[in-house]
C-alpha cells in the first residue's frame, strides 16, 4: 500500500503542478487548465469513475462472500456508493449542480445576487452531507474497513475546505468583507486555483481509501477466517 499511496499522490501532485505551470507560463492565467472542460475536469471525472468502479467491484466480492441479497442487506451501501460516484462524475463533466442552481432561480423567480448565486455551492455541501449520512447508516458494513478511515477523513477535510473556498470565490464581495483594504486580485485568482487543487487531492485520498478497501476484500477470499478489519494491506 505505501507504494500505491506514493504513486497516486505523486501522480496527482505532478499533474497539478504541470496544469498550473502551463496556465501561468504559457497562457498568463494559472486557472486555464482548471476551467470547465479542461484537463483538470477530465482527471477529476476519471478519479470519480475509478471510485465508482472499485465500489462496484467490492460489492460483487462481498456478495459472493456473504451470499446475501443486495437490496435487503448492508451490502446495498456499496451499490449506492458506486451510483453516487458515477453521478458525481457526470456532474463534473456536465455541470449538473450548476444547472440545478439556474433551474431553482428560474422556477422560483429568484433574482440572481451574490448570495443566491451560492446555491450551487450549497448543493456540493449537500453531496458531502448525504455521503456522510449514508456512511453513518451503513456503519455495520463499513466499520469492517475502519483501517481505511485516515484516507477518507483526509479526503473529507479537503473536500470541506474546497467547499469553503468555492463559497469565498463565488465573487470577490465576500473576500472584500473578510479582507478590507487588501488588494484582492492575486488572492482571488489563486484561491480559485486552490479550490480545484483541494478537489483533486480530496479525490486522491478517497481513491486511496477505496483501493485499500478493495485489497482488504480480496484478502478475505484468500483468508476466509480473517475479518476485513484485521487485514492489513502491504
Amino acid at each position: 500500500m505505501p507504494r500505491v499511496i506514493a504513486v497516486v499522490l505523486c501522480a496527482d501532485l505532478l499533474f497539478l503542478a504541470i496544469a498550473i505551470g502551463d496556465g501561468q507560463f504559457f497562457h498568463g492565467d494559472p486557472r486555464r487548465r482548471f476551467q470547465e472542460g479542461q484537463s483538470v475536469t477530465w482527471v477529476s471525472a476519471a478519479h470519480l469513475v475509478a471510485m465508482g468502479l472499485i465500489a462496484w467491484r467490492i460489492l460483487m466480492l462481498r456478495k459472493a462472500q456473504t451470499r446475501q441479497p443486495i437490496l435487503r442487506s448492508p451490502l446495498l451501501i456499496w451499490a449506492l456508493i458506486a451510483a453516487g460516484f458515477f453521478f458525481l462524475a457526470a456532474d463534473e463533466l456536465f455541470e449538473i449542480h450548476e444547472q440545478v442552481d439556474l433551474a431553482i432561480h428560474s422556477l422560483f423567480g429568484i433574482a440572481e445576487t451574490s448570495l443566491t448565486d451560492r446555491i450551487d455551492d450549497l448543493l456540493v455541501l449537500l453531496y458531502l452531507v448525504i455521503g456522510l449520512a449514508a456512511v453513518c447508516i451503513a456503519r455495520s458494513e463499513l466499520w469492517r474497513y475502519r483501517v481505511t478511515l485516515p484516507f477518507f477523513a483526509a479526503g473529507f477535510v479537503l473536500a470541506l475546505a474546497m467547499v469553503v473556498l468555492d463559497v469565498l470565490t463565488n465573487d470577490v464581495d465576500l473576500l472584500r468583507m473578510l479582507l478590507p483594504g487588501v488588494h484582492l486580485g492575486s488572492i482571488f485568482l489563486w484561491a480559485i486555483v486552490a479550490e480545484d487543487v483541494l478537489k483533486v487531492l480530496a479525490e486522491a485520498f478517497f481513491l486511496l481509501g477505496f483501493i485499500q478497501a478493495l485489497q482488504m476484500t480480496r484478502r478475505m477470499d484468500a483468508e476466509p477466517s480473517a475479518g476485513p478489519a484485521t487485514c492489513r494491506s502491504s
